[in-house]
């Protein structure tokens, strides 16, 4: 009772390549065959069957990529498929094992067919396995199919036998010793001789034939009746006789007896032919009958993987990045700095193998973000690994260096069942201990935005028109500035927290700075960061575009905020800090304007109050209008002429409207500058007018002198500014008052005081015959006093120390530990005043101007009238006479003049002042003059002032 050359009854054969889909499949879904210690990851790649000598020793050879290199595993074939079947067959197969009362705990397994296929033997009860009977058994009966079932024809007839015998047994039929018999052909025969007894006719004998046969119909095994030899009539129903005959006594009863015994659905249930096996689904497609034996075959479907296992290892954090706040809370040096190092599945999860930390001793694991994983006690590795990571899931590894040496080096070895890379090694460079020292610069940072689109800044082009703008920026947005933070030490710099605080003495400056940082928050030493700084103003309530009557001022406002860095570590506490300011440039427009033989289009430039004009065909007094009105009216309104593209030679004067010469410019080449101050009473420099070559442009501003705080100090001579004080001279003395206010301070009586001068930390006086020095902190105290010889007519402050005018020469005081005069430098004139400019001395005498360095002349300028005053406004120094001045500008090599004015301008002249203020010195007092910028009136043009864009503020950033 065994299929032929197997000794078992049942057979079941697998072709060689389903067996491998169905080991690789297996491999894909089993975890723990994934991961080995190590760790070590293993990958299957394919499958071949080997055929041993002898029976049992048969292997499946595994081929294997793994983290280590390429290897083979060697396994039982059962164990390729998954280890011992289970009596859990589903569908078709648990049927087919229970209708034939098969079962799986004799499973043995032989390669056959030179190792094209797997036979695996099925054992039922009372059959033992026999492993010799394997031995010779080497050909396939798997044809072309994937698959074969082969059934032992005495198997067959057996549980034939014994259906019909239980059939019979439940219709009270009684079976003759041997029936029923099973014969094995092409049809299988069953006999059964038995006593029915029928009622109203007493006991028969009846004496049965019934032809069967096995079928495959609509994917199940049935069993169907075979029809009778052909040319019976009756060869559609089963053989019958009888003693009696049943054709005279009770034939439909017969024959409805015979119907219920012989049903083949009733007697033989069918049998589903489609099963699970390994990980492949079994279904089969024919059934043929052979010598003593029932084949079944068909074709195998073993899933595919279908999401391959991914890993994706964050390559942000892979070099140098640090994690920052391990040193925001504490101030002292870290014992140790971190590193990140995220590990993301993908769609289909993976299987983290294992994480090893090699390299540098110091190098630890120190946390992992999930409660499933913790580092090794030693800090080395992962402790609970393999461990799966879920679909779209993360974790991060915390890396830490515990020690001092810098860097440490090292890498973190990552395994997983991934097959793109199942091993991979994440570099690390970590950093600790050192100096820690950081720079932030610039310090301070001026943001100006245009009043266009975009943000964009305009300019005037040539000869005042068109207007110009700037390229838009690349993104919007862009940071408006940035600010560098560079790590000058030894250790990494955390930065813990970047913020803008706004000025607290402007409100409208808050929320309109945003201040973020950009890139790692732990700099190495020798590398840099951004900060990143992002400028909205704030938008005028109330306010539309299209309102253009009443522009809102937000062009005028500069914002003021602090940059603070907060850094970790040993600079936490220190933070770094920066100002920055920012504006709302307002839009240069062009207006038409009245001019001499038709009107010109003139630009106006709010950002420089400027109105140029391509021509000089104008007045320039009905630009007043477009100016902001003076305030007091003892104000004084000084227009800055500029003339621009002048031909060589060319003679630019201003007149007023009587033609009288106001100013006449004495500048050389194409391009002229003179201020034009107040005039004689009604008489107003207004034309200008341009003697040879071509019309040059004209541009005009406007400042505004106005009065300041005033001091009654008699007869004052000459002023200084020093260490917040006013000194001034007298003709009797020294008076000290308040910078700011002009209170009156401290008074010393030394006689008259011919200049001061502050040089070397004190303040110098020029008496008739010698210079005391005073302490600043002591007013009434004198240092030191020199004399030179002479009478001393000036003194001013120069980079060497002093310059003092005795007579015809100048003479250097060096201030070292004792002051001491230098060579003299000999003038054309004695020099009555003293005036410092950058890296020399101006010298003014009656009816010359000279310019003085290191102790010789460099350069004498003759004047064609007598000089009775000096006073200086701005970079100019002005020479007054009798009712004529003129003014020059000197530097360190030259001294020239570059405006005449010769109807008496300036008849309130400023007292020279080193730092550039503006006193008025009476015989009653003093009064200080403050200047400042005329602005355009942005009633007369509010279309440059309206603001166009300005940048909305994402919703909720920094409140």
């Amino acid at each position: 009772m065994s299929v032929v050359g197997s000794g078992r009854p049942g057979l079941l054969q697998l072709a060689a390549p389903v067996v491998a889909q169905m080991a690789l499949w297996r491999w894909r879904t089993s975890p723990e065959l994934l991961c080995t210690p190590g760790p070590v990851s293993r990958r299957a790649t394919g499958v071949r069957l080997v055929r041993a000598a002898r029976a049992g020793a048969d292997r499946a050879v595994v081929g294997l990529d793994t983290s280590e290199g390429r290897s083979e595993d060697s396994v039982p074939p059962a164990t390729a498929l998954g280890g011992r079947l289970t009596a859990d067959a589903s569908d078709g197969l648990g049927e087919l094992l229970d209708w034939f009362d098969l079962e799986l705990d004799g499973l043995a397994t032989r390669v056959v067919d030179d190792g094209r296929a797997l036979a695996l033997g099925l054992g039922f009860d009372g059959v033992s396995e026999d492993r010799a009977a394997w031995d010779g058994f080497d050909r396939s009966l798997l044809a072309d199919a994937d698959w074969s079932l082969t059934l032992d024809g005495a198997v067959l007839a057996r549980r034939l036998s014994e259906r019909f015998a239980a059939r019979a047994a439940q219709l009270g039929a009684t079976l003759h010793a041997g029936s029923p018999r099973v014969e094995w052909g092409e049809r299988i025969y069953v006999f059964a001789t038995g006593d029915f007894t029928v009622p109203g006719y007493g006991s028969h004998n009846f004496e049965l034939v019934v032809w069967y046969r096995f079928v495959f119909e609509r994917g199940m095994l049935r069993v169907r009746r075979s029809p009778l030899a052909s040319g019976d009539a009756s060869a559609d129903r089963p053989g019958w006789s009888s003693d009696y005959g049943v054709e005279n006594f009770g034939r439909e009863l017969a024959d409805a007896a015979f119907d219920a015994a012989s049903d083949p659905d009733e007697l033989f249930p069918p049998i589903r032919l489609a099963f699970d096996l390994g990980g492949g689904h079994l279904t089969a497609r024919s059934l043929i009958h052979g010598a003593r034996t029932l084949r079944i075959s068909g074709d195998a479907e073993v899933p595919a993987e279908v999401v391959a296992p991914r890993l994706e290892v964050d390559q942000s954090t892979r070099t140098f990045h640090e994690e920052a706040f391990s040193q925001c809370g504490t101030d002292r040096a870290p014992a140790f700095s971190l590193q990140r190092v995220e590990l993301r599945a993908g769609p289909g999860g993976v299987r983290l193998c294992g994480a090893v930390v090699e390299g540098a001793g110091g190098l630890r694991i120190l946390t992992v973000d999930r409660d499933a994983l913790h580092p090794a006690p030693d800090g080395r590795s992962l402790a609970d690994t393999p461990a799966e990571l879920a679909p779209n899931s993360s974790t991060t590894l915390i890396l830490g260096y515990v020690g001092d040496r810098a860097p440490a080096r090292g890498g973190l070895r990552i395994v997983s069942t991934d097959p793109r890379g199942l091993l991979r090694t994440v570099p690390l460079q970590l950093v600790a201990g050192g100096r820690a020292a950081a720079e932030l610069h610039p310090d301070v940072l001026d943001i100006v935005v245009g009043n266009a689109a975009d943000g964009r800044r305009a300019t005037l082009g040539s000869d005042c028109f068109p207007i110009e703008t700037t390229p838009a920026p690349s993104r919007a947005d862009a940071p408006d500035g940035r600010l560098v933070l560079e790590n000058t030490g030894e250790a990494p710099v955390a930065v813990c927290q970047v913020r803008a605080e706004h000025d607290p003495a402007d409100p409208a400056s808050r929320y309109v700075f945003d201040a973020s940082w950009s890139g790692n928050y732990v700099v190495l030493p020798r590398h840099s960061g951004t900060v990143e700084i992002r400028f909205y103003p704030p938008r005028p309530r109330g306010w539309t575009p299209r309102d253009l009557t009443t522009p809102p001022r937000v062009t005028d406002h500069v914002f003021r905020a602090t940059i603070v860095v907060e850094l970790g570590g040993a600079l936490r506490g220190h933070p770094l800090r920066a100002q920055v300011t920012g504006r709302v440039e307002p839009r240069p427009v062009t207006r038409e304007i009245p001019a001499r033989g038709g009107g010109m289009r003139a630009g106006f430039d709010p950002r420089r109050d400027a109105v140029c004009m391509p021509r000089p065909d104008v007045d320039l007094c009905d630009l007043e209008r477009y100016f902001e009105p003076v305030g007091p009216p003892e104000a004084l309104v000084v227009a800055d002429v500029r003339v621009r593209g002048a031909a060589d030679g060319a003679v630019v004067t201003l007149l007023d409207h009587d033609d009288g010469v106001h100013v006449r410019d004495l500048g050389e080449g194409p391009e002229g500058r003179f201020d034009v101050g107040p005039g004689p009473t009604g008489r107003r420099a207004c034309t200008p007018r341009v003697d040879g070559g071509r019309s040059p442009r004209i541009e005009v501003r406007h400042a505004v002198v106005a009065p300041g705080p005033s001091a009654p100090v008699p007869n004052p001579r000459c002023v200084v500014e020093h260490a917040g004080r006013l000194w001034v001279g007298t003709r009797s003395g020294l008076v000290v008052l308040d910078a700011d206010e002009l209170a009156p301070g401290t008074e010393q009586a030394m006689g008259p005081v011919h200049g001061l001068a502050a040089a070397g930390g004190l303040v110098w006086a020029a008496l008739d015959d010698r210079l005391v020095a005073i302490d600043p902190a002591r007013p009434d105290r004198i240092v030191t006093s020199v004399e030179p010889g002479a009478r001393i007519g000036a003194v001013a402050a120069s980079p060497a120390g002093l310059v003092v005018a005795t007579g015809s020469e100048l003479r250097t005081v060096t201030l070292d530990a004792e002051p001491a005069f230098g060579r003299p430098t000999v003038l054309p004139e004695p020099a009555r005043w003293l005036v410092p400019v950058p890296a020399a001395t101006v010298a003014v005498g009656t009816k010359s101007v000279s310019v003085a360095r290191a102790g010789r002349a460099l350069r004498t300028h003759p004047t064609t009238f007598p000089v009775t005053s000096v006073s200086a406004l701005g970079s100019r120094v002005l020479l007054h006479g009798d009712g004529i001045a003129l003014a020059v500008v000197a530097d360190a090599a030259v001294v020239r003049p570059v405006a005449e004015y010769p109807l008496g301008h300036w008849q309130a002249p400023f007292a020279p002042e080193p730092r550039g203020g503006l006193y008025e010195l009476t015989d009653e007092g003093l009064r200080r003059w403050e200047i400042g910028r005329r602005r355009l009136d942005a009633a007369v043009l509010p279309e440059a002032y309206a603001p166009r864009y300005l940048r909305i503020r994402p919703d909720g950033l920094g409140e």
